[in-house]
């Protein structure tokens, strides 16, 4: 239970930290936001190889890694992105359903519980995704861009929970963190060369190196990302996918959401957001009671 605790903490500064860049940045662009992910998943990655140092992993655990990283990087650049178009609670949210997409890979997979009253969780979860689907409003601060990009995140962060599980099932127990430190390794990479290589992308990313502040905000983020996904992946040694993946997505979305509400006032207390919430919570009491 502890390591569940801490990957929660770890979560906050993750995603506090993406919000401030957005903050700071005043707006960002792709060249911007994959510096960014280059910086957050490079600094994940050293922290991990500076307390797990180097190990051996088992046949085909680095292609699990490469599969870790390219869909990683693809979850914290759509949320990224999701972030500078919208609320920070309701971009978790939508994130989030990944984790019970991963959650019902384990039932299928590893053959976790799965009860009548995790059904109706899903069931709940999915109705919250349906009501944050932005209405055509003349007012509506968010629209159609921002929910596809904070639905894909959460496609993609599905991907990476399933990959974070069968690695899991694979590798040591000692040997996680420098799975984690392979994996943000290449999503560092990869997001950097995509900021190098296109033309496009290049004067955004140079406006971003060379502000120290966003760095350090990217490093933070760094720090949150490692944490999280490892004391997560800790986590899943003694408690099951059905507990682990949809009490982080509850506890971090409603956060996230006050957040939104109370410090950043970029969202309303709309009766659909309330209820999207209020769903997303009883997805996560239903989901953890035992019959």
């Amino acid at each position: 239970m502890l390591f569940f605790v801490l990957s929660i903490c770890m979560y906050w500064l993750q995603n506090f930290s993406n919000k401030r860049f957005c903050i700071v940045a005043g707006g960002t662009s792709i060249g911007s936001a994959l510096v960014q992910n280059s910086v957050c998943c490079i600094s994940a990655s050293a922290v991990l190889f500076v307390f797990n140092g180097v190990c051996e992993l088992p046949s085909g655990a680095f292609f699990f890694a490469v599969l870790f990283g390219a869909t990683y990087l693809g979850t914290i650049f759509l949320l990224l992105c999701a972030f500078m178009r919208g609320s920070v609670g309701l971009s978790t949210l939508l994130c989030n359903i990944g984790s019970f997409v991963a959650a019902f890979y384990g039932v299928l997979r590893f053959k976790d519980s799965f009860t009548p009253l995790i059904a109706a969780g899903f069931i709940c979860m999915l109705a919250a995704v349906i009501l944050s689907v932005p209405k055509k409003e003349r007012n509506e601060n968010v629209g159609i861009k921002w929910f596809l990009f904070a639905f894909g995140s959460g496609l993609c962060s599905g991907i990476v929970s399933s990959v974070k599980r069968e690695a899991v099932a694979k590798i040591a127990s000692e040997n996680i963190g420098f799975f984690l430190a392979v994996g943000f390794l290449w999503a560092g990479v990869f997001a950097l060369l995509s900021a190098v290589l296109f033309k496009n992308n290049r004067l955004d990313a140079r406006r971003i190196i060379m502000r120290p502040r966003l760095l350090c905000l990217g490093a933070f983020a760094g720090i949150g990302t490692a944490g999280a996904n490892l004391f997560q992946m800790r986590a899943l040694l003694t408690l099951p996918s059905t507990i682990v993946y949809p009490m982080t997505s509850g506890v971090v979305v409603v956060t996230l959401w006050l957040a939104s509400l109370l410090i950043y006032k970029e969202t309303e207390a709309k009766p659909r957001n309330i209820l999207s919430v209020i769903l997303c919570v009883l997805a996560i009491i239903l989901s953890n009671i035992k019959i």
